[in-house]
């Protein structure tokens, strides 16, 4: 009771020992994350220059050089007297303090997550601190060797209390490793030098959309994934075939975006009759056709917009009648190819622009009679 009726909390030394431990706590953390801005490491620069010179001292036992607790100790400059501690946060705050014009640098944002092949963007601030001005050039490094990247510009003019930026672009490839990766982004003024780091996460890739379909199943109708816009296919003998003359066109109701490869095996029995895929299917006027044509001799390539059909590009290969023929139809962007059979270079390659969209796929055959066209093993695949 200190002139009161009832007992009151007293400040002790042991809480504002507590309190300071935790400002110096705050401070070290500081000091070394604006060394790591510097380029250091911070909290071996911290070791090195901080605790060592002022809070460390020979352990008489070992002879072996300690950090050492905290005492009261009353010798002047001991590691563990007032005057030791209080040299180590003095150093601490002239670290803090300003020295002089200078500038910062930071990304926004710090970090992104792509897929394999793909680019990320941040933009990279350098700010005025104390009236700095001046040009300062930018550098970056990635961690990994699959990946690159660049800063457009890289030297840029810091007004006086004002900022500017710079781009960094970060580009990946399909070799790139799955996980985190990093690009150190550094900044140099004549003896002036700060860096920030941007993260970047590579993801895998989504595994791609995959169909197929046999026919394997009890003869008649093509099933609930199948819609005919032009009928008539049937199922006969885990094939199908056309039923009646003319175009037949059959779209697969499931969707895998514009990005796309379908193929099917076809065959024909008399002249004058043609089967093949369709990709980039949005409705029955707009989509991409590939075929083949026994009588012509030749693959061809096709485009239909708006109702139009535009020929593409023709492949010639020889061809027999009543004989299943593999065709297969990519279509990746703006590039278009068709591969024939076992063959592993494309029979077309062509870049049209014409049709981006379209999620769905299908079949399509024309023929004279009933019985004319043959289709089977189908298959679709997403990106």
């Amino acid at each position: 009771k200190i002139g009161g009726t009832h007992h009151i909390p007293i400040p002790s030394i042991r809480l504002k020992m507590l309190r300071e431990g935790i400002e110096d706590y705050e401070y070290l953390t500081l000091v070394a994350a604006k060394k790591e801005q510097a380029g250091l490491d911070g909290q071996a620069w911290v070791r090195a220059n901080i605790l060592d010179p002022y809070m460390a001292a020979v352990d008489p036992a070992d002879g072996v050089r300690k950090f050492i607790t905290y005492v009261w100790n009353k010798n002047p400059g001991a590691p563990t007297s007032s005057t030791g501690l209080l040299r180590a946060r003095e150093e601490l705050a002239q670290i803090l303090s300003p020295e002089g014009p200078d500038f910062g640098l930071g990304a926004a944002p710090t970090s992104k997550s792509v897929g394999p092949g793909a680019a990320a963007s941040s933009q990279i601030s350098i700010a005025s601190l104390a009236a700095f001005s001046g040009g300062v050039g930018l550098t970056c490094a990635p961690s990994h060797p699959a990946v690159t990247c660049s800063l457009v510009p890289s030297t840029v003019a810091v007004p006086s209390d004002g900022n500017t930026t710079s781009t960094l672009t970060v580009t990946t490839t399909a070799a790139t490793p799955v996980g985190a990766h990093s690009v150190l982004i550094r900044g140099q003024s004549g003896t002036l030098a700060h860096q920030a780091v941007f993260g970047l996460t590579v993801q895998a890739p989504a595994p791609a959309l995959s169909y197929s379909d046999t026919f394997n199943r009890d003869n008649g109708g093509l099933g609930s994934n199948w819609n005919e816009y032009l009928p008539n296919f049937e199922i006969f003998n885990g094939q199908i075939r056309n039923t009646d003359a003319n175009g037949q066109e059959a779209q697969f109701v499931r969707p895998v975006g514009p990005d796309q490869t379908v193929a099917a095996n076809c065959k024909m029995l008399v002249a004058e009759n043609s089967c093949g895929v369709m990709a980039r299917w949005s409705n029955a006027n707009n989509f991409y056709y590939a075929r083949i044509d026994v009588g012509q001799q030749n693959i061809a390539l096709f485009r239909r917009v708006g109702g139009v059909v535009t020929p593409l590009a023709t492949a010639k290969r020889p061809l027999r009648y009543d004989t299943y023929y593999r065709i297969r139809l990519v279509a990746n962007g703006p590039s278009l190819t068709v591969y024939f059979g076992d063959e592993t270079a494309p029979a077309i390659s062509r870049t049209d622009t014409a049709l981006s969209g379209g999620n769905y796929a299908g079949i399509r055959s024309y023929a004279t009679a009933a019985s004319m066209t043959w289709l089977n093993n189908f298959t679709l695949t997403g990106p």
